[in-house]
Formats: C-alpha cells, sequence, structure tokens
C-alpha cells in the first residue's frame, strides 16, 4: 500500500502537539505545530504543503525558567549532528540530508506557508516559549508518491513537565498518543517505553504504529499505515524528544539503528 504525505503529516503533528498536550493539559487553542515530511532540497525552491494542528495555549505560555538557548557550537559532518551544549551526537543513514537549525526554521517556515515573517522569527518565537528544533534529517530516497522518511529533533525545558519524571511523562506520552489516534478514527499500537542506559545517560524508547482511515466517505474502509518511534532523555533542565517517522516498518527499524547510534558525552 502506498503511503501519502498527508498521513505522515498528521502523524509528525501529533507527535510534537501530544508532549506538550501531557505536560500542560488539555486546553486547546491557535497556537500551530509544523509538521515535515518532503524532502529538503538545499539551493531548490521547496513549497510544501502542511497541515497544522493546535497545541494547547498553556503548553505555550512563557516558561517559568529562562529560554531555552541552543548550543551555537553544534556542528554537523557529513550525517553526524553533534551538540556539545546537550552533550550527545547521533549519525543518520547515508544518503539522508541533515538541516541545521537555522536551515531548519526556514523549511519549517516553508512548510507553513510563511506564517512567520523569516525561519529566524519562527525561532525566536518558538524559543520564547521555552522549546527549540535542533535539527532536522530527511531520507533523499524518496517513495513514488513522494512520501519519505524523517526525523527531528526537539528540546522543551523540562519545568514544562509540571513536576512529572521523565519515565512517568514518557508513559502518559504514550497514553494520550493512542487517545489523540484513536479520535481520528485510527488503531493504534505503541510498544511499552524501554528503559535504556548507554554512557551514564538513561533513556527511553518506544514505537508507535498506526492505521488512519484514508478515504472521505463513511463507506470507505481504505487506511494508511503510519510508523514511528520515539526517544527521550533529559539533559540539565532540558528534555529531548527525538522522533523518526518512517513510511514503512522496515524503516522503521532503520529508524532504531539511528537511536542506537547516539553517544552521550
Amino acid at each position: 500500500m502506498r503511503i501519502n504525505n498527508k498521513a505522515l503529516k498528521i502523524v509528525m503533528m501529533l507527535t510534537l502537539s501530544t508532549i506538550l498536550f501531557v505536560a500542560c493539559g488539555k486546553k486547546e487553542d491557535d497556537i500551530l505545530t509544523p509538521a515535515v515530511t518532503a524532502e529538503p532540497t538545499k539551493g531548490a525552491d521547496v513549497t510544501p504543503t502542511v497541515e497544522p494542528t493546535a497545541v494547547p495555549t498553556e503548553a505555550v505560555a512563557a516558561p517559568t525558567e529562562a529560554p531555552i538557548v541552543v548550543d551555537p557550537k553544534a556542528t554537523i559532518d557529513g550525517t553526524t549532528y553533534k551538540s556539545e551544549g546537550y552533550g550527545f551526537s547521533i549519525t543518520m543513514p547515508e544518503k539522508w540530508v541533515v538541516l541545521d537549525q537555522v536551515e531548519t526554521y526556514d523549511y519549517l517556515n516553508t512548510s507553513m506557508g510563511g506564517s512567520f515573517e523569516s525561519g529566524e522569527v519562527l525561532k525566536t518565537t518558538m524559543e520564547s516559549q521555552g522549546i527549540s528544533y535542533l535539527f532536522l534529517a530527511t531520507n533523499s530516497e524518496m517513495q513514488e508518491n513522494g512520501a519519505t522518511d524523517n526525523f527531528i529533533v526537539q528540546a522543551m525545558s523540562s519545568a514544562m513537565l509540571g513536576g512529572l519524571s521523565l519515565e512517568s511523562m514518557v508513559g502518559t506520552f504514550g497514553t494520550s498518543a493512542k487517545s489523540q489516534y484513536t479520535s481520528m478514527g485510527a488503531t493504534c499500537t505503541i510498544t511499552e517505553p524501554v528503559k535504556t542506559t548507554k554512557d551514564g545517560m538513561d533513556y527511553f524508547t518506544f514505537d508507535i504504529v498506526a492505521n488512519l482511515p484514508t478515504g472521505a466517505e463513511a463507506t470507505d474502509n481504505s487506511t494508511v499505515s503510519v510508523y514511528q518511534s520515539m526517544m527521550y532523555f533529559e539533559k540539565d533542565g532540558t528534555i529531548m524528544q527525538l522522533a523518526g517517522t518512517a513510511v514503512s516498518e522496515e524503516n522503521l527499524e532503520l529508524i532504531n539503528k539511528v537511536f542506537d547510534s547516539i553517544v552521550f558525552e
């Protein structure tokens, strides 16, 4: 079955909004979080479409701590991203395109139809709310219908968890994600979170497989499957969310290998 871009956009938006939903309550408003699935081609005119979703108003209120400042010493070497400030590095597969932070925000703003004056304005807005996107990467080998695997890293203040431990938040996130998928008419399977300790750092991972309805009519039972793998760890008052979305179960295994490549320093 072909995987379409719309389904992948939905799952990415769901992921980025649900973590805030878990941390900060259920009240919805008109603050938007973008989703990305098209290949970001450097130097080319990229005008992808995006279907934004609401993020809880309380989730984007000014944090009680200072806004996140992303490490200016972050570097990209081939397909390896290294952040000295957050103390980790991670390597994407060959043939993936890795965008630095400036390119990531420019691309996200384009994906939102230029909702902000520039990517820099979007960056400033997000950071004032205690949220930062570190980098975006996509599989340059797109499917026939234009869908592709993608990977994004988001940082948010631990203060936004409202006193929850990281382990509790991860469990609650899975429950809320499943509830949101169900509200969209999807069936959803979420694996139990797995705690791993590597280089002295604890992190949690789990997979999501959802079957989303694609038909506009009630009698149309066609569905599309989306696959996602999540990773969370906490570093010096910051929660790191790593989200990979795949177009197939086989590619989901590839994203899980990306998690295996992480090095904590």
